[in-house]
């Protein structure tokens, strides 16, 4: 049945779950790609400056604001931003972000300590040119991987701000099917959220192989 794209049909909502996929997914899609891009550019807006400068109050302002991060919940997050009348597609971006702050800031500063790097600084090249053409090539495989992470974690923020912000996604079927105990939905939807870990992380592990290859 899944083969021929027949999985079935929902006993709660009694509609195809194909059909159910078919609309969903494009908003879930969107909701997870703003979310990764927004988390990894905030995290990297974090980290870069946290390892380039010698500040320590700055280092110690980037670590606090990701250590909050952390302790909040999508939920949390998804109903502040509701309550304030935010965009509500920031909260995925705001989990993300501290999932890879610290992994980010830790490559970034063995990238910097290398002693080519070293040597290029010391002959004056700029940073941009050096971060360009040599910190993010050496941590591309790591960061690779990380990328793969990211996706399973925006899914997991997805359910919540879906639910709580009324975003007709994947995550907010996902709500519905277990409040309704729809068990044929909710087994197709497990199964589309392992099949889509698998093949991000496979894809992020043969990047990252290729990349160090090369």
């Amino acid at each position: 049945m899944v083969l021929h794209a027949d999985m079935g049909e929902s006993p709660s909502l009694n509609r195809p779950i194909t059909q159910l996929f078919r609309e969903r997914f494009p908003v879930t899609v969107q909701l997870m790609a703003i979310g990764i891009v927004g988390g990894w550019a905030l995290a990297f807006a974090l980290a870069l400056p946290s390892v380039m400068c010698r500040s320590r109050l700055f280092h110690d302002l980037a670590g606090g604001f990701h250590q909050i991060l952390m302790c909040l919940p999508a939920a949390a997050m998804a109903l502040l931003v509701f309550d304030v009348g935010g965009p509500v597609r920031a909260p995925v971006a705001l989990v993300v972000c501290p999932r890879v702050f610290d992994y980010v800031r830790n490559l970034l500063a063995e990238a910097y300590a290398q002693p080519h790097i070293l040597t290029a600084r010391a002959k004056g090249l700029g940073s941009a040119r050096i971060l360009m053409r040599h910190v993010l090539p050496a941590a591309a495989p790591q960061l690779l991987a990380l990328a793969g992470v990211s996706v399973s974690t925006a899914f997991g923020a997805a359910i919540p701000v879906e639910a709580l912000c009324d975003l007709p996604g994947i995550g907010q079927l996902a709500w519905k099917a277990a409040t309704a105990r729809d068990l044929p939905l909710l087994v197709t939807i497990t199964f589309a959220v392992i099949v889509m870990t698998q093949v991000c992380n496979a894809v992020s592990d043969w990047a990252g192989f290729r990349r160090r290859q090369a």
